[in-house]
């Protein structure tokens, strides 16, 4: 069912495909305009168009690896009207081991995922501050906590970026703007569906979790929506970990710790 009438303002960056898309629809539902930021400049032009059944929608190029989002984020609040939300979604992950982890490889992977995550918000400030319950939502990820192996660079960069919406949060909190950060472990998006069907690489991911379930890209996006639309007092300077368990738990229990070893006794 489509929600309708908001007329809220929300800029996405990363909004082209994955989950900026799932993002930038679940607020399309809820009436929102949007304005997609993205380097892809077909598949953001498409995405528009699709979401633009839904709610006014408007695609303007952005690659987050450049720095200075000044302009994107000036296009997108006059087409908007103004910004009362803004989610940065624009990624690029790494998973090379160590030793073959190249100078472009670091500078490029911190310029999307660190770069992407602060100078939209320094060029946002002023906008979001006029906003209505104005709202920062940085996506971030669990190897931000958990070392896996062959994610050197993307873990780095994951958790400066969570480092960094905590930084935001306090300085932005008197000016009455919220920020927030969501750290996901692996998202089913259309992106990655080649290695869900890789049955080794899904049996891992879903080994990973305490119920064996993979977070979709749609529930990730509740999520978001709910940070940005929700009560204002209910989300704030908060890093929601969504990775089932992974980060807490040395491995999936496969025995209740409530369950004795007796069934005839009670633990």
């Amino acid at each position: 069912m489509t929600e309708r009438g908001t007329g809220r303002r929300a800029v996405v960056t990363g909004g082209a495909r994955g989950l900026g898309a799932a993002v930038a629809d679940r607020l399309a539902r809820a009436g929102w305009r949007i304005a997609l930021l993205d380097h892809d400049v077909e598949a953001g032009q498409a995405r528009a168009e699709r979401l633009n059944a839904l709610a006014p929608t408007w695609f303007v190029p952005y690659d987050a690896a450049g720095g200075d989002a000044s302009a994107a984020i000036e296009a997108a609040a006059e087409r908007l009207g103004g910004v009362d939300a803004l989610v940065c979604a624009a990624h690029l992950s790494c998973e090379k081991p160590v030793e073959r982890i190249s100078q472009a490889d670091w500078d490029r992977v911190l310029d999307v995922d660190l770069n992407g995550a602060f100078f939209p918000v320094q060029a946002a400030r002023d906008y979001l501050v006029a906003g209505t319950d104005p709202c920062v939502v940085h996506l971030s990820s669990a190897q931000a906590r958990v070392g896996t192996g062959l994610h050197a660079v993307y873990s780095a960069a994951m958790a400066a970026v969570a480092a960094l919406s905590r930084s935001l949060a306090a300085e932005l909190a008197p000016l009455g703007v919220r920020c927030c950060c969501v750290s996901p472990y692996t998202v089913s998006t259309e992106s990655n569906q080649a290695r869900f069907q890789d049955p080794d690489w899904r049996r891992l991911q879903e080994s990973s979790v305490l119920n064996g379930a993979v977070i979709q890209a749609p529930e990730l996006a509740e999520l978001v929506y709910q940070i940005v639309a929700g009560p204002v007092g209910l989300f704030n300077a908060c890093d929601i970990v969504l990775d089932g368990g992974m980060h807490v738990f040395r491995e999936r229990p496969t025995v209740s710790p409530y369950q004795s070893a007796d069934p005839g006794k009670v633990a």
